[in-house]
């Protein structure tokens, strides 16, 4: 066994790997089972062109995309062969790690450091009042073609959006002109009074959503994201904070907008009105469990026929062939469909008006939780929405919620026997905590 450097990449990382062969391929298996860091990119100069990509592919990334690259290859002169190639690339020497990976007799990481070991003993379960909540009137209102609806309301707005953030290659908005006017038309229509808005980034969509609300009295948005520094500037000294667009577009709209960040956002629900959510707007990983979790943070809180409308549905097909994860959580929710009609391929953008009744929707909702994880959550993170989830959800769908969160972060099918041991232990503590 190849024992990747995890002395050497600092925890949460995010890295390139370089190599395919028998140490790449347990370098990312490791790396797949312990969640220790984030592959951003594999290369190799045999890639398949699916998992893998060829060597020049490195410089399509920003060097702020990645914290190291990892040279996996056995032989000593081919690793500096390789680094050479690096360097040719115009990446940083000190940002890349190469030596020579001696073989270990190492036994299984996770079965000596267990994700979440004993987090669940001793804890209690805290259930939330009942508090029905009112219901809208968007079934009556004819949302067929929205993104034509008060287009003009965006107009002074677009001109700021357009180009790339100070200092970097990225785009101010991360949706299309198409995505805006969709998101922009729906809540003109709708006129809702409280919006909740999950993953924001630098902020382009929030701009989008309190533009579309400023001539409405008494509407107001709410931004939760995991991220206080803007993803993108997380590993800048002084890096810019999440949502910082809309000091510079809309900032007299300020007093409309509440953000909340750091760390998973149902923490912060608390500041949401009782009488709930007419609008929630999900964006944040695009990968499971992402927002298959961010879905079931918020439903307790969404109006009887609220709207949930999820950005980047389409990302399987315009950026990562693995990130299906906000077209399968919105075709799994039940209600009247609201569609982007002016486009000829699948819409990157989507929305749904709730069935009033939402708990025909509940177990297929957490069985999302059960399709393979290619994203890792902390044991906080984990205790937080086992804490939230278990105020709202039953002793059976938290049940689930608990058993995947063990079975994925303790190695999954690649280390099936721990795994399932880890996850039915923590399982059956669910059962004692609810008695």
């Amino acid at each position: 066994m190849y024992l990747f450097p995890f002395d050497k990449v600092p925890k949460d990382s995010r890295i390139v790997l370089y190599g395919a062969g028998d140490v790449g391929k347990q370098f990312y298996e490791q790396i797949a089972e312990t969640k220790f860091c984030e592959i951003v990119l594999w290369l190799d100069k045999n890639a398949d062109g699916i998992s893998t990509k060829k060597p020049e592919t490195i410089v399509n990334l920003s060097v702020n995309d990645y914290n190291i690259v990892v040279i996996a290859v056995k032989s000593e002169s081919i690793a500096h062969e390789v680094k050479n190639i690096l360097l040719g690339y115009g990446i940083p020497e000190h940002k890349i790690l190469h030596k020579v990976h001696i073989p270990s007799c190492a036994t299984n990481i996770l079965e000596k450091h267990p994700w979440g070991m004993s987090i669940l003993e001793g804890i209690s379960i805290e259930k939330a009042e009942s508090n029905e909540k009112s219901q809208t009137n968007y079934n009556e209102i004819d949302f067929t073609d929205a993104e034509l609806y008060d287009e003009n309301i965006l107009l002074n707005l677009e001109k700021h959006l357009i180009g790339k953030i100070e200092g970097t290659d990225y785009n101010k908005s991360e949706m299309s002109h198409q995505d805006r006017v969709f998101l922009n038309g729906i809540i003109r229509k709708a006129k809702p009074k409280i919006i909740a808005e999950i993953g924001l980034a630098a902020g382009g969509s929030t701009c989008v959503i309190l533009n579309a609300i400023r001539d409405m009295d008494n509407a107001k948005l709410y931004s939760f994201d995991y991220n206080t520094i803007w993803y993108r500037d997380k590993e800048q000294d002084n890096g810019r904070k999440t949502g910082f667009l809309v000091n510079q577009i809309v900032p007299e709209l300020l007093s409309k907008w509440e953000l909340y960040t750091g760390g998973v956002p149902c923490q912060y629900f608390k500041n949401i009105p009782d009488e709930g959510v007419d609008i929630c707007f999900i964006d944040t990983a695009h990968f499971n469990p992402g927002e298959h979790l961010n879905i079931l943070e918020i439903l307790p809180f969404m109006k009887k026929n609220g709207i949930v409308i999820y950005h980047d549905t389409a990302y399987h097909l315009l950026v990562n062939a693995n990130g299906t994860t906000n077209l399968t959580s919105i075709n799994t929710l039940n209600g009247k469909r609201l569609l982007l009609r002016q486009t000829m391929d699948l819409p990157n953008i989507g929305a749904i008006i709730l069935d009033e009744n939402i708990n025909n929707m509940l177990f297929p909702l957490f069985s999302n939780l059960t399709l393979p994880w290619s994203r890792k959550i902390s044991e906080d993170d984990f205790i937080e929405m086992f804490k939230h989830f278990s105020k709202y959800y039953s002793q059976d769908l938290v049940q689930i919620y608990v058993y995947y969160c063990y079975f994925y972060m303790n190695g999954g099918l690649q280390n099936k026997e721990f795994a399932n041991k880890m996850a039915e232990r923590e399982a059956m503590i669910v059962t004692y905590a609810y008695k």
